[in-house]
């Protein structure tokens, strides 16, 4: 399990602080991404070396952050499907007849397509919660979890894993 975690932030952590200097340069085009990407780590360690402490504060705020956005954008989005938008234009479920709610992968038609395009948007989970789960059954209660819950847990986690393979 320590291994998993490890691997897995060793994949994620770059990923994620190269995702965030994308996402500010659409703002600053000028400064190179790579300041972007010390600032992120620097804030990121610092609240890791701040103690329980700092890591719960600044947890809290972020947490209060998502919140406020979540309610933001749904209310933008109401507003926007409605015809909110810059140019007043009624939306509804246009979208849901063309393209379709189900987008095809790679070209590929019909409803082998369309099941492809769902797999690969699985494949955007994360391993945590598959080597969550693989490690619950063998918690210090193991008496609590019978046969059947230990093989309905171990094919969860086998399906989560092949799918956020791909």
């Amino acid at each position: 399990m320590g291994w998993n975690y490890w691997y897995n932030w060793t994949i994620v952590l770059p990923a994620e602080l190269n995702a965030a200097a994308v996402l500010i340069s659409y703002w600053d085009k000028s400064t190179n991404a790579g300041v972007w990407i010390a600032v992120c780590l620097v804030v990121a360690c610092a609240i890791n070396f701040g103690g329980s402490r700092a890591y719960g504060e600044a947890e809290f705020w972020f947490a209060i952050i998502k919140v406020l956005t979540i309610i933001g954008l749904i209310i933008l989005g109401i507003v926007l499907d409605v015809g909110g938008g810059p140019n007043g234009e009624y939306i509804g479920t246009k979208y849901w007849r063309s393209p379709g709610a189900f987008v095809q992968y790679l070209g590929i038609e019909g409803a082998t397509g369309r099941f492809l395009g769902v797999w690969a948007g699985q494949s955007l989970l994360s391993s945590s919660p598959g080597s969550r789960a693989a490690a619950e059954p063998f918690s210090s209660r193991p008496r609590l979890f019978g046969a059947r819950a230990r093989a309905a847990l171990s094919q969860k986690t086998t399906f989560s894993s092949w799918t956020s393979s791909c």
